[in-house]
């Protein structure tokens, strides 16, 4: 039995040591593919942000908007003044851009070539903020970031974010979330009242967020844990597998797949509250709050 359970576990190690690797040579060469110069540049860079971009524009006409970010720790907050606001701290060279089209402004942040490794001091944090009026709840947020920690601290109608490379915060309150991260951990509080997909490559998920009753939300992760937070006495309809890593939850894992899950959903129990959980390699605890 002993030498079962050891087989079992240095399985289960070559196979995290094998999907370590892979992960790790992707993010290589995706980075590479981005930022050739960069990658393979060892000069250093010590000065400060020789770059402070400011900003306004009217949101009247407005809907969407949709973020580029290359290179900045990215942070969208809402304020109490009637315009948005665009604070972009880069090195020189680096560009801003805004540009309204059929009622969405695009907003480009696009950092000056730099070395990725070993180029930056430890001091310097490209930073690119963005500030919303708090009376515009009803935007539809779209973010691709590349290389840069993201927080959003503002309520939106919804918000769909491809991550690359850093670590995202949401406080905020959403209709419907879309989230997918390469490499990054994924901290979500504030609510969620219909729809949240959330995927991470690898990197860690906690999950806060208060949901409302016929949501139904699809948390994976391939290489972290995941940690998710439902009220006490919340009806739920839960998916949950882990395939290499331990399982435990709170509420009983009552859907064999998440087909069953969205079948049931469609099937109208306005009550409920429909959860799919799945990692490849890490730990899943769902926890009462």
């Amino acid at each position: 039995m002993k030498t079962q359970k050891h087989k079992k576990w240095l399985l289960i190690s070559l196979v995290s040591l094998f999907v370590i690797f892979c992960t790790s040579f992707l993010l290589a060469f995706v980075l590479y593919l981005r930022y050739p110069q960069q990658v393979f540049s060892f000069s250093s860079y010590t000065e400060s942000p020789a770059l402070i971009q400011e900003q306004e524009y009217s949101l009247e006409g407005i809907t969407g908007l949709d973020i580029e970010n290359t290179m900045a720790d990215l942070s969208i907050e809402a304020y109490e003044g009637e315009k948005l606001h665009i604070l972009y701290e880069a090195m020189h060279g680096s560009t801003l851009n805004a540009n309204p089209q059929s009622g969405i402004l695009y907003v480009k942040a696009i950092h000056a070539s730099r070395p990725l490794i070993g180029g930056l001091s430890p001091s310097y944090t490209p930073k690119l903020r963005i500030r919303i009026p708090h009376s515009r709840k009803d935007l539809v947020l779209s973010v691709q970031n590349d290389v840069g920690n993201f927080s959003l601290y503002s309520e939106a109608k919804s918000l769909n974010i491809q991550n690359n490379v850093g670590d995202l915060e949401l406080f905020s309150s959403l209709e419907e979330l879309h989230l997918q991260s390469d490499v990054g951990n994924v901290d979500i509080e504030g609510s969620l009242r219909s729809y949240s997909h959330i995927s991470a490559n690898v990197g860690d998920v906690e999950f806060r967020a208060s949901v409302s009753q016929n949501s139904i939300h699809e948390i994976s992760a391939d290489v972290g844990d995941v940690q998710i937070y439902l009220p006490e006495d919340a009806d739920v309809s839960l998916f949950a597998k882990s395939d290499f890593g331990s399982l435990v939850s709170d509420f009983a894992v009552n859907a064999d797949s998440p087909e069953e899950n969205t079948a049931r959903k469609e099937d109208g129990n306005s009550e409920r509250i429909y959860v799919n959980v799945r990692t490849d390699l890490g730990t899943i605890h769902i926890q009462k709050r």
